[in-house]
C-alpha cells in the first residue's frame, strides 16, 4: 500500500462514523466497550508490566487518539504519549474472591468511555495471591478490534519479558499507524474501484430481509438491549475430524462448512430462504497492517 501524506484533519473510517451514529443514537450502551481477563501467574514485576503498557501507548497512536466532531465531521485527534499506572486492588484473605472479582470486573466495565477524550483504553490489575494476579484491560472499539487485541498481547509479553530482566524494548520500529490507513481508505473510497465495489454490494443485498423471524418464546423488544452471554461447547475430536475432511473434499474452509450449517439451521427454525448473517472478520487485506 501507498499511504497518502496526512491532511491537516484526520478522517475517521466509515465504521468508526457507524460506531459513531449508534453511539449518539444511545449514549449510556456500553455494547462497543470490550473487556478481557488476563490471569497472571507467578511473581509480577509491576513496574515492568507499566513500562511495558506504557510503551504500546507510545507505540500504537490509536491506543491515545480521540474523535472529536469538527462541523459534523469525525475526525481522529492524536494525542502524546503518557505513562500508564496500573490501580493494583488487593483481593488476597477475601472470602468471596470470585464475587468480588465479578463486581471488579463489572465497574471497569460500566466505567464510561467517550470517544472524544482520554483514555479510550484501560486497565485494572488485581492482586488474588502472592503469585497471581488478573489484569481487567478495557477498550472502546473505536480503537481495537479481536485482531488487535492479539498483536497487543504479543507485544506486551516480548516487552514484559525484556524489562522485568532490565533489558530494552526488543520490538521493531511500529508498522504504518492506524491515521495512515484510515488516509489511504479514504482515497481508495473515492475511487472508480470502490464504485464498483458498492454498485456489487448494493445490488446483491438489495431486498435483504429486515430481520430473522425466528420463533422465539418472548417477544421482540421494541428497542434492542445488546443483553447477550456467550455458551462456548467442545465437539468431540471425531466429530472435527470428519468436519475437515468434509470442507477438504468440497474445497471449503471450516468455516464456509460450518457457516453453510448454520445457515441451514437457521432456515429450518425461520422458514425464511433468504438470509442474511454477518460474521467478524480480520478485516486486513494486506500484509502491511497485520501488525
Amino acid at each position: 500500500l501507498e499511504f497518502p501524506p496526512r491532511p491537516a484533519l484526520l478522517p475517521a473510517l466509515p465504521a468508526q462514523e457507524r460506531v459513531y451514529f449508534l453511539q449518539a443514537l444511545m449514549p449510556s450502551m456500553a455494547a462497543y466497550q470490550c473487556q478481557e481477563r488476563m490471569t497472571l501467574k507467578g511473581a509480577l514485576d509491576v513496574s515492568a508490566l507499566e513500562r511495558g503498557l506504557s510503551e504500546i501507548v507510545a507505540r500504537h497512536e490509536i491506543y491515545r487518539t480521540t474523535f472529536p466532531a469538527v462541523d459534523g465531521r469525525l475526525v481522529q485527534e492524536i494525542h502524546p504519549p503518557y505513562p500508564i499506572r496500573l490501580p493494583v486492588i488487593d483481593l488476597r484473605g477475601l472470602d468471596a474472591v470470585e464475587q468480588e472479582i465479578e463486581r471488579q470486573t463489572e465497574q471497569a466495565m460500566q466505567r464510561p468511555l467517550a470517544i472524544d477524550r482520554l483514555p479510550l483504553i484501560h486497565w485494572t490489575l488485581l492482586k488474588l495471591k502472592d503469585d497471581e494476579h488478573l489484569l481487567i484491560h478495557v477498550e472502546h472499539h473505536m480503537v481495537h478490534d479481536g485482531w488487535s487485541f492479539q498483536v497487543f498481547l504479543g507485544e506486551l509479553l516480548a516487552l514484559y519479558r525484556a524489562y522485568s530482566q532490565g533489558q530494552p524494548s526488543p520490538l521493531t520500529q511500529p508498522p504504518p499507524q492506524f491515521a495512515d490507513y484510515a488516509c489511504w481508505q479514504n482515497v481508495w473510497l473515492a475511487s472508480d474501484d470502490a464504485a464498483q465495489q458498492l454498485a456489487y454490494w448494493t445490488q446483491k443485498l438489495a431486498g435483504c430481509p429486515p430481520l430473522l423471524e425466528l420463533p422465539y418464546d418472548r417477544p421482540r423488544p421494541a428497542r434492542q438491549t445488546f443483553n447477550g452471554e456467550k455458551l462456548r461447547q467442545d465437539l468431540p475430536l471425531e466429530l472435527c475430524q470428519g468436519l475437515r475432511r468434509l470442507g477438504h473434499e468440497r474445497h471449503a474452509t471450516l468455516f464456509m462448512s460450518m457457516f453453510a450449517a448454520f445457515l441451514v439451521l437457521m432456515h429450518r427454525y425461520s422458514g425464511q430462504t433468504d438470509l442474511c448473517i454477518g460474521s467478524g472478520v480480520a478485516n486486513r487485506n494486506a500484509a502491511e497492517l497485520e501488525a
